[in-house]
């Protein structure tokens, strides 16, 4: 998704990882979940911060 920006799939892989059995992981899902529109522009518009002076 990074790569790619693939925001789009976002919500499908917080939903797996919503499923899944690893307690670290549905941690950090919640994370991403506190601050998903933030998260969702990172993963889907083309700005960057990358080479900031």
């Amino acid at each position: 998704m990074v790569r790619e920006r693939t925001g789009t799939h976002l919500e499908v892989w917080l939903e797996q990882v919503r499923k899944s059995d690893i307690a670290e992981l549905i941690q950090f899902g919640k994370g991403i979940e506190r601050d998903l529109a933030p998260v969702q522009a990172a993963l889907t518009l083309p700005y960057s911060n990358d080479h900031v002076a």
